[in-house]
């Protein structure tokens, strides 16, 4: 069942009741394995599972076999259970030794989350009256308007490691085609730029948003093993496909997990993947709170409660000398940055990042530096020697 929670004719909560009525073979949570939920709209599910599973059952439960196809679904509809840890909702009234166990869950979407329109689940101390199971209750707070909106369009190009050779041929050609003589720096880097997007155009393919429910380790040979486990007739020939589909996805997964930690460059990536297992997130503006502690989602407010808080009306002006500070140390004689240092601190750099909003990563950075590693070299060592930042 499904019951949408209307305001002024607007959705402001979707809320799914589920019973899973366990068939002899198999599961019965094809229908809802199948369906995908509107990222935009806060949507909470809930119901009795029946199912068991480590992500939320007590210790010592075995998990149920439709656990996995159960919480990789959950995950891509970055669905967040939020049962409070260890508390059964069902005990078996005809055994009094009988563990009782969690089958009753709440699961709430990542908008119904940062919005706070959801609050905790409370879940009754033993079951309720001529029942087996424990009352789940759940508390909605209103928002009369929520601006979830889907992230923009990402700016830039897709640097795929195969086109490096190409990419390097064509901003060298690009570079040594037109070699700056004037003594300007603004044209200098305009150059560099202009060489990178040129060669990007040229050679990569622009950076578009991945689906909300995609998966980021699927690749093409999931998608044969995937059809072909579609098309297979009925019977042993289908069991051995849907094997193969399986292992198949098992090792894309795995090839995907290794690949991002062969890239990573710090801790912060590698606690980056710790994230994976909540889905694709569609990226939003969290509403904030006023003085007053009312919820404010409008981009405007937003800005103004920014303001008051880091940028006050009256803020406190400080000197750039004081009376104690110590005595200037000796000029010392600036050496020159060399193509090795720069080289050295791209390599520290994530591949994943960009430095700025015209969206060219450090991975084209890494790329342009050792195709033509005297340009950029020439670029820093003149904003210090001019003192000018770009």
């Amino acid at each position: 069942m499904v019951a949408d929670v209307m305001d002024d004719d607007q959705v402001v909560l979707h809320l799914y009741n589920i019973y899973h009525k366990v068939p002899k073979r198999g599961h019965g949570l094809h229908a809802l394995l199948n369906h995908n939920l509107d990222d935009l709209t806060p949507t909470a599910v809930l119901g009795d599972f029946n199912t068991h599973s480590p992500c939320w059952s007590r210790v010592g439960q075995t998990p149920s076999s439709w656990a996995r196809d159960f919480t990789e679904w959950l995950d891509a509809q970055g669905l967040t259970c939020i049962n409070p840890r260890n508390t059964p909702t069902w005990y078996d009234p005809s055994s009094c030794n009988a563990s009782p166990t969690i089958i009753d869950l709440a699961f709430v979407i990542e908008a119904a989350s940062f919005s706070g329109q959801i609050g905790d689940l409370l879940v009754s101390e033993g079951p309720i009256p001529l029942s087996d199971h424990a009352s789940l209750t759940l508390t909605f707070y209103p928002i009369t308007s929520l601006y979830l909106l889907p992230p923009l369009a990402p700016v830039g190009y897709n640097a795929d490691p195969k086109l490096k050779d190409d990419w390097q041929k064509t901003f060298k050609q690009l570079v040594d085609a037109h070699q700056s003589t004037n003594d300007d720096l603004d044209t200098l880097i305009t150059d560099f730029n202009t060489h990178i997007q040129a060669a990007c155009k040229a050679t990569l393919k622009l950076q578009r948003n991945p689906h909300p429910k995609g998966a980021r380790w699927w690749t093409d040979e999931c998608t044969r093993l995937h059809t072909a486990a579609r098309a297979a007739p009925p019977g042993p020939e289908r069991k051995a496909a849907t094997r193969a589909l399986k292992n198949g996805i098992s090792q894309a997964k795995r090839t995907w997990a290794h690949d991002k930690l062969h890239q990573a460059v710090d801790a912060q990536d590698i606690w980056a993947l710790a994230k994976v297992r909540k889905g694709r997130a569609t990226n939003a503006f969290p509403p904030l709170r006023d003085t007053d502690n009312t919820l404010v989602d409008n981009p405007t407010h937003k800005t103004q409660i920014f303001q008051q808080c880091f940028f006050p009306e009256a803020p406190q002006i400080v000197q750039p000398t004081q009376e104690d500070d110590p005595p200037p140390l000796p000029t010392r004689t600036w050496t020159p940055i060399t193509q090795l240092e720069i080289t050295t601190a791209l390599s520290t750099a994530s591949d994943s990042s960009a430095p700025g909003p015209s969206g060219v990563g450090y991975r084209i950075l890494k790329w342009a530096h050792s195709a033509c590693p005297d340009v950029l070299t020439r670029i820093y060592n003149w904003s210090i020697d001019t003192g000018v930042h770009p």
